[in-house]
């Protein structure tokens, strides 16, 4: 929401907090993760106007990307079978559910600070 440059380093620190604790399918996660809000935040900025909808949008494409990704990685190494393929779908779209909820807290850290913290 705030651009490519905060976007990038939020991306990169919640990655982080996402290996550390566990719950991450691999190292890999952090890289698709930060690569994917960088290429989501360049499409919103060239395409689409700032606001809910696009938010949604956006978070869509590279949740079903994320996914997707992770499922091929999986699937290259052994590790799942092409039938769960509606799994990793189905953890995407679950999780969009919280989108709705967590845009009003999004825009409230991004109010913090003012101006001075974006010069």
């Amino acid at each position: 929401l705030e651009g490519i440059h905060t976007g990038s380093v939020f991306a990169l620190v919640a990655s982080l907090c996402y290996l550390f604790s566990g719950a991450a399918p691999g190292t890999y996660a952090m890289v698709f993760l930060v690569g994917l809000a960088v290429l989501v935040c360049i499409f919103r900025q060239a395409y689409l106007q700032k606001g809910f909808g696009a938010a949604i949008f956006c978070t869509a494409i590279g949740m079903f990307a994320y996914e997707l990704a992770v499922f091929a990685i999986g699937l290259f190494l052994g590790l799942t079978q092409l039938q769960r393929i509606t799994g990793f779908c189905l953890t995407a779209a679950l999780s969009l559910i919280a989108v709705p909820i967590l845009y009003p807290v999004v825009l409230s850290i991004g109010s913090l600070g003012g101006g001075s913290w974006r010069e």
